[in-house]
């Protein structure tokens, strides 16, 4: 054997590795919508700075598949926060942890209070001087912060709204 064709067959490995790595390590794309009612996408976080960010936030591992994190508005305190879970069932799991975590005063937050109940559970804090609402929709948990003048406006605009995935 030559060692052209040995080199030609090392490369050739390595290239369909690294495809196969490549298809494996793909995140699944959480879309962000680019405006939510009246103020626009003005920042994103995706892909390993999104999960490593939300990891930051939470102090530990929250199970999620991947996060996106995206800032709304001029001033960028409006923020939308995704992670994907790999089924409804750990979605829901992980928001009932959540709100079980924040159903006493925490960390400047409110204590979360649920509207609705099961899937349909809209859970409700305030801190920061934000209004925040967390909940699930699919495989997704979803947290988004406004400004208390546009927070249920906003709020209610997003909640219809898919975002990619399952």
């Amino acid at each position: 054997m030559n060692v052209s064709r040995v080199h030609f067959q090392i490369l050739f490995f390595l290239v369909l590795c690294a495809a196969a790595c490549g298809a494996d390590n793909d995140e699944p794309a959480i879309t962000l919508p680019n405006r939510v009612g009246p103020v626009q996408l003005t920042e994103t976080i995706t892909g390993v700075a999104a999960n490593k960010f939300v990891y930051r936030m939470h102090g530990k591992m929250i199970g999620s598949q991947s996060s996106a994190v995206g800032y709304y508005g001029a001033e960028a305190k409006n923020a939308l926060y995704i992670s994907l879970f790999e089924n409804e069932d750990f979605a829901e799991r992980a928001l009932v942890r959540m709100a079980e975590k924040m159903s006493v005063p925490s960390m400047g937050f409110s204590p979360a209070r649920a509207e609705g109940e099961g899937p349909a559970a809209v859970y409700l804090t305030e801190g920061m001087g934000l209004k925040h609402f967390f909940y699930r929709t699919g495989s997704f948990v979803v947290w988004w912060q406004a400004e208390p003048d546009i927070a249920q406006a906003t709020y209610d605009a997003l909640r219809g709204m898919s975002f990619g995935g399952r």
